[in-house]
Order: C-alpha cells, then structure tokens, then sequence
C-alpha cells in the first residue's frame, strides 16, 4: 500500500526479502533484512509493523551493544499481523496466526494461533468455524 521501509547494513539486502502472492503490506511498515525474511502467501502486515532480523550480543560493562547478530525471520501463510506489532529476530510465525495490535513477538509462534502481549502468548487457538473479534 505503500511506505514501506526496507533496511539494513549489509550489501545486497533486498534479495533476503521473499513475498508471497496475494500478500498485502500496509503502509508505515519497516522490514529489517540483515538476516531472511519470508512472508508467505495470504499475510496481511497491517500499519505500523516492525520486523527485525538484525540484534547485537551483549558484551561486557564498558560496551554492552556488542557483535551483531542475525537471525532470519517467517511468517506463515494467511496470518494477520495487526498495527503496531513487533517481530523480533529468529521468530517463526506459524501459519493461520494472529498478532494483536501492539504486542511484542519474541519467540515462535504455533500455527492457528492468537497472540497478544509485550511480550506476546498464546491467547487463543484459533479454528475456521467462526470469525474471532480481537
């Protein structure tokens, strides 16, 4: 939709990005591509979204933002990432998933999940018989 922002240190970056079909991307949203990012067919990243693949270790007390460190990043086919989340590096998001609105995503995520919270959990598990109010 637009305003999309594609980021990272390294060369060539754009060729970690994979998309697949009928994917929409809102606008505002950041993807980081130090590391893979995979979104596959049917997401939907709704404004505001942040995706990161790069972090740092900790180092020692004289300089704690140490070596960088990348891990890739996937989201599963028809998940719905809402305004504002956050997907930290090293996440796999399970397929038929919703984020909620603002949460924190920092570890993988079951398929036919609902997920909410900083940082996010399991709030419900999701099926096709009827639509989920969030």
């Amino acid at each position: 939709m637009g305003n999309v922002e594609l980021l990272s240190g390294n060369p060539d970056f754009y060729k970690n990005l994979k998309i697949g079909s009928s994917t929409l991307i809102s606008t505002n949203v950041t993807i980081n591509l130090d590391d893979k990012v995979v979104i596959e067919d049917y997401v939907t990243l709704s404004p505001f979204v942040r995706i990161y693949t790069g972090t740092h270790t900790i180092g020692n007390s004289g300089h704690r933002c140490n070596k960088p460190l990348y891990k890739p990043v996937t989201i599963g086919r028809g998940s719905w990432i809402a305004l504002g989340a956050i997907i930290l590096p090293g996440v796999t998001i399970g397929r038929g998933c919703v984020v909620a609105a603002g949460s924190v995503v920092t570890k993988d995520v079951p398929p036919d999940s609902f997920v909410a919270g900083v940082p996010a959990e399991v709030k419900k598990v999701l099926t096709n018989s009827l639509p989920v109010s969030i």
